[in-house]
């Protein structure tokens, strides 16, 4: 997986297009949201088309199949795909993150200054601390 030349504008639309859009299981959640981010950046899908849900006890059951926690089957699908882990300190626009907000696993993707997730109104911007690992995606 390679990010396109304009990676960046791609996101920042995505962001700017996305900025309101409200949580929903299996289409909009935090998996599906950052999944979008990453297909503006690069074309390609992170997540494993075998991967489907539409609540959240059919995303737990996938998760736990696939990885056994969020945690797990990010880092499954970045080393699958060819995703770097970077160090937490160099967190950039761009990156994909599990972060833990209220004792829950999320995923979310940095804008350079916070890590976006999804709430129920729009993005639920989060410090990039709370961040617990992180990758990059290379340039193509």
């Amino acid at each position: 997986m390679k990010k396109n030349a304009n990676w960046q504008v791609n996101l920042f639309k995505w962001i700017d297009n996305n900025k309101n859009r409200s949580f929903v299981w299996g289409s909009w959640d935090c998996c599906k949201a950052t999944n979008s981010a990453i297909k503006a950046m690069t074309d390609d899908s992170l997540i494993p088309s075998e991967l489907e849900w539409d609540s959240e006890l059919t995303a737990k059951k996938a998760i736990k199949n696939y990885g056994g926690n969020l945690l797990g089957a990010m880092e499954k699908a970045c080393k699958i795909d060819g995703v770097k882990e970077v160090g937490l300190r160099s967190l950039a626009v761009g990156d994909i993150t599990v972060y833990e907000k209220d004792g829950a696993q999320l995923v979310g993707i940095c804008n350079g200054f916070k890590v976006l997730g999804v709430g129920d109104d729009g993005f639920d911007p989060q410090p990039n601390d709370v961040a617990i690992k992180a990758w990059r995606i290379a340039h193509g």
